[in-house]
C-alpha cells in the first residue's frame, strides 16, 4: 500500500467523520427546535389559561359579557374595565401570527388561534374596542385582523347564541341517557337442567 493510497484512506474516513458530525448536529438542532416550540406551546397554554380564569370571575364574566354585546350602558369605568380584560387577547392573537409566519407555531394550533379570533369578531364589541387599539399594533397584524373581520359577519352568537343552544343539546343528551338507561334489561337467569330419572327395571 502506497503512501498517496494512505492519504486517500484518511481523506475518505474525515470526511465520512464531517458527513456524520453534520447529520448529528442536525439532528440535534432539530431537537431543540422541537423542545423549544413545545415549551413555547406549554407557556401560551399557560398564558391563554390565566386569562380564562380571570374573565371567568364573577365580577369580570358579565362585564365581558356586556361589552362584547357593546351594551351602551357601561360606563367610563367599566368601559376601561372591558379595555384592560380583553387587551392581553389581542396580545395573544399577534404574538401567535407572528410565531406562526416565522415558522414557530404549527399550522393546526394556528387554525385553533384564528378560530377563536374570527368567533370573537363576530361581536360588536369586540370590534368597536379593536377599532379603538388598532393604532397601537403594527400595521402587517392590523391589516390580519382587519381581513378577518371583513369575512365574518357581526352575529352576536358568541355572546349570547351559543348558550341556548348549548342548553338544548345538554337535554338532548340527558334525555339520550335517561331513554338508555330505562331500557336496559336484566338478562333471563339460566334454567337449572333437571335431573335425569332413572329407567324403570324391566319386567
Amino acid at each position: 500500500m502506497t503512501l498517496a493510497t494512505l492519504v486517500n484512506i484518511g481523506s475518505l474516513v474525515s470526511s465520512l467523520a464531517v458527513l456524520v458530525s453534520l447529520a448529528y448536529l442536525a439532528l440535534q438542532v432539530r431537537q431543540g427546535a422541537r423542545i423549544q416550540r413545545s415549551k413555547m406551546d406549554r407557556g401560551r397554554a399557560d398564558q391563554v389559561g390565566a386569562w380564562l380564569q380571570y374573565i371567568a370571575q364573577a365580577d369580570t364574566a358579565p362585564l365581558i359579557l356586556r361589552g362584547h354585546a357593546g351594551d351602551p350602558t357601561l360606563d367610563a369605568a367599566e368601559c376601561h374595565r372591558y379595555l384592560w380584560s380583553m387587551y392581553p387577547l389581542f396580545l395573544h392573537f399577534e404574538d401567535s401570527y407572528y410565531q406562526h409566519r416565522d415558522g414557530m407555531l404549527g399550522d393546526a394550533q394556528y387554525a385553533s388561534i384564528l378560530g377563536h379570533l374570527r368567533s370573537q369578531s363576530s361581536t360588536p364589541g369586540f370590534r368597536a374596542l379593536w377599532q379603538h387599539i388598532r393604532s397601537r399594533f403594527p400595521e402587517g397584524f392590523a391589516g390580519f385582523v382587519d381581513s378577518v373581520m371583513r369575512e365574518v359577519p357581526v352575529t352576536g352568537a358568541e355572546v349570547a347564541g351559543w348558550t341556548e343552544t348549548w342548553k338544548s343539546a345538554a337535554r338532548q343528551f340527558g334525555a339520550a341517557d335517561a331513554a338508555s338507561n330505562a331500557t336496559v334489561t336484566v338478562p333471563t337467569p339460566l334454567s337449572r337442567p333437571e335431573a335425569p330419572t332413572a329407567a324403570a327395571p324391566s319386567p
